[in-house]
Parts: structure tokens; C-alpha cells; sequence
């Protein structure tokens, strides 16, 4: 619930012209990312990912504002060429909620695109996500992914320290960490 007034501030204030949404699932969420752009007037486009695009929505399939690739996100070059990323306008805002590769995925898109300005926000960080999540995740080695998401990016952040901020203004509106993203809201610096 907490990201839903901390994602539309970010949006109206970042103006991205890119989001890039790793984990797609069933599209509700890019819809509303493209909801987002519109409501806030930024001329902006969403790609959404995710390893089976047969679970998307129909009228999330419709919806010609959003671009939907079906990919691997354990091989992110593959789905985001650096050619790609090179022409994709900023500022960038990157949301990875597939729950694979995150220190790969980070690494890939900080080599090829984010610049100063852009954000990422790594979904599910908090601890206790995977408490709620265990008994439907039919995948348990996503399940432990989850669970090492916040000891990996802080991993990642010590050799990046310089480059990335926690942007603790979004994490913690309702008080430190209050949400389901703890310490993974990074701004490019």
C-alpha cells in the first residue's frame, strides 16, 4: 500500500521517459505505470518483461502504450541490447520485480544506460516478504532469491557506493523502511 502514493510522487517528479519494468506477471502493473505518464502529461514509454507473457491480462495485452517483451531476465542482454538501451530516452526508471540475476541485472544496466538522475527501485526487499509469499511461490529457488535481495544489494552498493544514493525520501514517507522495498529505491549520482 505504501507504494502506491510513493510511486505516483517519484513518477510526477523523475518525469521518466522510460520505465522499464523487470516481472510483468499479469500487466497490472504496467498499466498503471502508463496510467501514471498519462494522468501526469509526460510523454514517456513502459516495457514490461517477463519469462511467460501467456499470463498477461488480455486487456493489459490491448493496451498499446506499453511495450510487452517475453524474456529471460537471467540473460537481461538478451531482452535489453546495449544498442537498445543506448537510444532509450531519460531519464530511466528501472523496477526490477522478477526476483533472478538481481546483482546481474543491476551490473548489466549500470554498464549500459544509467545515468545521473535515473532510478532503480528493487522490488521485495524487506525481510519479511518472503514470510507472506512462501506458501505461494511454486518456485523455491525464487523464494530464496527474495530472501538474499537485500544482503545482495548491499553487497553490489559497497563496490558503488559513489555512484548510487538510497533515496530515503521515497523508502521512508511513513517511517524508516515502511514499506516492502527496504534500502532499494537507488538514485544514479
Amino acid at each position: 500500500v505504501f507504494e502506491l502514493s510513493a510511486y505516483p510522487m517519484l513518477i510526477k517528479e523523475l518525469k521518466p521517459k522510460t520505465i522499464i519494468e523487470l516481472g510483468a506477471l499479469d500487466g497490472g502493473s504496467a498499466v498503471w505505470f502508463a496510467d501514471l505518464l498519462e494522468a501526469f502529461k509526460i510523454k514517456g514509454t513502459v516495457y514490461s518483461v517477463d519469462v511467460d507473457l501467456s499470463l498477461l491480462d488480455d486487456k493489459a495485452k490491448a493496451d498499446s502504450r506499453i511495450k510487452f517483451i517475453e524474456g529471460d531476465c537471467n540473460n537481461i542482454s538478451a531482452i535489453f541490447s546495449s544498442d537498445l538501451l543506448k537510444n532509450l530516452p531519460h531519464p530511466w526508471l528501472v523496477i526490477e520485480d522478477c526476483h533472478v540475476n538481481t546483482v546481474g541485472i543491476l551490473q548489466y544496466f549500470h554498464n549500459n544506460g544509467l545515468q545521473n538522475g535515473d532510478y532503480w527501485i528493487v522490488e521485495d526487499t524487506n525481510k519479511m516478504v518472503p514470510k507472506y509469499w512462501e506458501n505461494r511461490w511454486q518456485d523455491s529457488s525464487e523464494l530464496e532469491q527474495v530472501e538474499r535481495k537485500l544482503d545482495l544489494i548491499r553487497d553490489w552498493l559497497k563496490d558503488h557506493e559513489d555512484e548510487y544514493l538510497v533515496d530515503t525520501y521515497y523508502l521512508d514517507l511513513y517511517g524508516y523502511n515502511v514499506s516492502k522495498n527496504w534500502n532499494s529505491v537507488l538514485k544514479r549520482v
